[in-house]
Order: structure tokens, then C-alpha cells, then sequence
């Protein structure tokens, strides 16, 4: 879990990601890596979201709702459970934004032959306010992204869901 660096780019690399290092007695340092990296990951999500939620703000919609736009935009139908397991919250809480959209004519139910559920789908003004919200979303992901390859975001991509599937 703990390495030593005796490499002086990687210590340089990592105390401008670490604020404070613990110093041994040798005069080398150790440095936990799995902390930076989810250190790292915090760091970068707020700013996004604050980002994110500012560009979501201009078409009078909130992150939770970009979601359920988003996986129903990508998965044509599904169930409050279906979104609930994907977003990892729980089913209420989806609930509560699903209301919001269905009130707003962005989202609608259909009947399944189990008539314990209904699968959502978007309305024709969800499918639209979906492709006009996706246009400023691709710029900003884009510029965020900007001099990332592909294979790197693919890496990451992968690394991530990794990552998920053990929480």
C-alpha cells in the first residue's frame, strides 16, 4: 500500500498532488497512492459537477435529472429500479425525479405485460431537450478532455467501472 520513491520526477510529480507527506527518518517519503488517487478523483468531480450544473442551470435542469435524461436517452425504456442500480441511489430518490420530469412533460410511462411496472421512456420534448442540452455538454466534456487520447480516456474509462464494481 505504501511506496517509496526514490525516483526524484515521481516525488516531484506527487507533492504537487499531495499536500502535506510524511517525512521518515531516511529523508525518503512515503506516499499512498490509492489515497491520492481517490484524493484526485474528489477533486475533480466537484468543480465538474459545479461546471456541469451551470450549463444544466440554462435549460432549467439539475444533475439528477441530466442523469435520467441521459440513461433513458441511451437505453430507449426502463424502470425506476433500472435507473435507481445505475445512478447508485435508491429508488425514491429517483422517484422524485421522475415525478419532476413526468410534470414537466419530459418523461412518460408505458405498460409492461407485468402491471406491477412501468418502464419510462422520454416524451418527444425530453428527446429534444436532450439533444439541445447535449451540445453544450459535449463542448465543455470536450474541452475538459481537450489533449487526453483516446486510448487514455478509454484506459480510464475502464479503470473506473473497475473501480465500481468493487464498491
Amino acid at each position: 500500500m505504501y511506496h517509496y520513491f526514490a525516483n526524484e520526477k515521481n516525488y516531484d510529480i506527487l507533492t504537487r498532488l499531495i499536500i502535506q507527506l510524511p517525512r521518515v527518518t531516511n529523508g525518503g517519503v512515503f506516499l499512498t497512492i490509492t489515497s491520492t488517487f481517490f484524493h484526485q478523483i474528489v477533486l475533480f468531480y466537484r468543480p465538474f459537477e459545479t461546471k456541469l450544473n451551470a450549463v444544466l442551470a440554462q435549460h432549467n435542469l439539475h444533475r439528477a435529472q441530466w442523469a435520467t435524461l441521459y440513461y433513458l436517452e441511451k437505453n430507449d425504456s426502463m424502470t425506476l429500479v433500472e435507473l435507481a442500480d445505475l445512478q447508485g441511489v435508491e429508488k425514491p430518490t429517483v422517484s422524485r425525479t421522475v415525478a419532476k420530469l413526468i410534470a414537466s412533460g419530459l418523461l412518460t410511462t408505458i405498460e409492461t405485460q407485468d402491471k406491477r411496472q412501468k418502464r419510462l421512456i422520454l416524451t418527444p420534448s425530453g428527446q429534444a431537450l436532450y439533444q439541445a442540452v447535449r451540445i453544450p455538454i459535449d463542448e465543455f466534456e470536450t474541452a475538459v478532455m481537450a489533449g487526453v487520447s483516446e486510448d487514455k480516456q478509454l484506459e480510464m474509462i475502464e479503470l473506473l467501472q473497475s473501480l465500481r464494481e468493487k464498491i
